[in-house]
């Protein structure tokens, strides 16, 4: 197994993926944001320690052939805490 394959599987363990295919082609065409999506995790995980984190691929509707790997945080608490966790992830 490849070192960028092994990278895409770890991924896959931290955040939620309910497309595994559309996103290990995504990062397979674009292999420099697999080290920067492990770093983000970890950022994340320390403002919005009870989030779950998806990524998914989107297309912008204005032109189809466009696709955007979107990272979508639940932080899993109440709104006024998750607005004091954003400010706080903000500000990192």
């Amino acid at each position: 197994m490849s070192e960028a394959v092994a990278e895409i599987i770890e991924l896959e363990q931290e955040y939620t993926v309910p497309q595994p295919d559309a996103v290990r082609a995504f990062l397979d065409s674009y292999p420099l944001l697999t080290p920067f999506l492990a770093e983000a995790y970890t950022a994340i995980q320390q403002h919005f320690p009870h989030s779950r984190t998806f990524l998914e691929i989107t297309r912008d509707p204005a032109a189809l052939e466009v696709r955007e790997l979107v990272a979508t945080i639940d932080p899993g608490c109440a709104p006024a805490e998750a607005v004091a966790q954003y400010e706080s992830f903000k500000q990192a």
